[in-house]
């Protein structure tokens, strides 16, 4: 991943991130990649949290440790404050040539603004604490609610649901 003409993320890589209490975390990049889909895409970047240590005696600057343990976090553009739009621009294949179709896809307006994917399945624990999102307990009526409105929204016939 470029960040300008100089400076470039990738396997190997340690960077510096700011913790949710706003402190610094320097972090190795094990892996980094983004999945494009017409909807958008998710950036991923595995990090191998580095333990700061004391200084070193030999050289006069910080250690730091890479630690053992590993995680993930899922990240997805955030479309709605970069105000992305959607473009019928994507190039359509057929048997594997080029057509003069097109199809929709999102044009992201920036690479900067980013959300956390707190519904992710993998590392849910982690993605709920990052996030640190006020959670509340759903009550029966609310999740026959949400049932209604979901198959709603995809045209489905409503069930009785007591």
């Amino acid at each position: 991943m470029n960040l300008d003409q100089h400076d470039v993320i990738g396997r190997g890589s340690y960077v510096v991130v700011r913790s949710q209490d706003e402190s610094f975390l320097v972090g190795w990049v094990d892996s980094l990649w983004e999945v494009m889909w017409p909807q958008g895409s998710v950036m991923m970047v595995q990090l191998l949290v580095c333990k700061i240590g004391d200084m070193d005696g030999h050289y006069q600057m910080r250690r730091i440790e890479r630690m053992d343990e590993e995680r993930t976090v899922n990240a997805e553009h955030n479309c709605a404050q970069a105000e992305c739009v959607v473009s019928n621009t994507k190039v359509v294949y057929k048997e594997r040539r080029e057509c003069a179709t097109r199809a929709d896809e999102v044009r992201h307006m920036d690479h900067t603004h980013f959300i956390i994917n707190s519904a992710s399945l993998k590392n849910s624990e982690l993605h709920r604490t990052i996030s640190d999102l006020p959670l509340h307990d759903v009550t029966p009526e609310e999740w026959v609610n949400c049932i209604r409105e979901g198959l709603a929204a995809w045209g489905q016939p409503q069930p009785d649901i007591e």
